[in-house]
């Protein structure tokens, strides 16, 4: 028999940007945590970020390709995670689409 798998979200790992200063490597502290999603399929992705220490309503800052159905599975997670109340949980960021090919091609069109 197979365990199933679910959806979860991890916030612990943090960013740490490494830069090389005179040949050595140095840590900075972002202050930020990565935003790593699991999901039931065993396939796992980083979908953005929030900060070191979020506190009830936090939003995360998601990645480009992040669709808004998925950013409200993840910001449910997260105010999960935070034990928000419901009248303190932070919504799911917005997502915008890019429109600038419709545009263009709307463009092309009329000339």
């Amino acid at each position: 028999m197979t365990a199933q798998r679910e959806f979860r979200v991890d916030i612990s790992r943090p960013l740490k940007p490494i830069r090389v200063i005179n040949g050595l490597e140095v840590y900075e502290d972002s202050g930020l945590n990565y935003v790593d999603c699991y999901f039931p399929d065993g396939s796992q992705r980083t979908w953005g970020y929030i900060g070191r220490a979020p506190i009830k309503g936090s939003q995360f800052a998601p990645l480009a390709g992040c669709k808004q159905g998925l950013a409200d599975a993840i910001q449910a997670e997260i105010n999960k995670m935070l034990d928000c109340q419901a009248d303190e949980a932070a919504p799911a960021p917005v997502m915008i689409e890019d429109t600038t090919e419709d545009i263009e091609e709307s463009e092309d069109e009329d000339e």
